[in-house]
C-alpha cells in the first residue's frame, strides 16, 4: 500500500506505475478528493479551536462570576452536518447524510438520502429529507437538480476539433 503523502507528492510516478500494470489511472479525481479532504480537515480544526477558545472563556468568566450566556448562545450558532457519497463507474451516485441544528436556532434535524446520474455533460440529482421528528416543515421534502458541466463540454469540443 502506498503512503498518501507519497502519492500526493509523486502523481506522475504513481500514474506511470499504474499504467505499467495495465490500469488506466484518472488521478485528477484523486487530486480533487484529496484537496476536499484537506479542506474539510482544516475546517474541522478551525471549529475545534473555536470551541476550545469558547470553553476557556466560559471557564474564566465562571471563575470571575461573570455572565456566560452570550458565549453559550454563540456556541448554539454552530450546526453540524455529515454525509457520504459513493460513485459507481462515474455514472451513478448514492448519497446519505445527517444535519443537526440546535433547537433554539431552528431545530432542523434530518437525514437525507439521494442519488445522482451523470451522462456526458449532464447530471441529474435528487435528494429526500427524512425528519427526526413528526410534523416537521421539511418532512417529505424532495429536491431535484439538473446540472450542465461546461468544462466537460469544452473538453469534448476540443477533442472533436483535434480529431478532424
Amino acid at each position: 500500500m502506498l503512503d498518501l503523502r507519497f502519492v500526493r507528492d509523486n502523481l506522475p510516478i504513481v500514474e506511470d506505475m499504474l499504467e505499467k500494470r495495465g490500469y488506466e489511472p484518472d488521478l485528477s479525481r484523486f487530486e480533487s478528493l484529496d484537496k476536499r479532504r484537506r479542506q474539510i480537515i482544516r475546517d474541522l480544526e478551525e471549529m475545534r479551536a473555536k470551541r476550545n477558545t469558547m470553553n476557556k472563556e466560559i471557564g474564566e468568566k465562571k471563575r470571575k462570576g461573570e455572565d456566560t450566556s452570550k458565549i453559550y448562545e454563540e456556541m448554539k450558532e454552530l450546526f453540524y452536518s455529515v454525509g457520504v457519497e459513493y460513485w459507481y463507474d462515474k455514472v451513478f451516485a448514492l448519497r446519505g447524510g445527517f444535519f443537526y441544528e440546535d433547537k433554539s436556532k431552528g431545530g432542523r434535524q434530518f437525514f437525507t438520502i439521494g442519488a445522482g446520474l451523470k451522462y456526458n455533460v449532464f447530471a441529474l440529482d435528487f435528494s429526500y429529507l427524512i425528519p427526526t421528528e413528526q410534523h416537521n416543515p421539511l418532512e417529505h421534502t424532495l429536491r431535484f437538480s439538473l446540472s450542465f458541466d461546461f468544462d466537460a463540454f469544452t473538453a469534448q469540443n476540443k477533442d472533436k476539433k483535434i480529431i478532424k
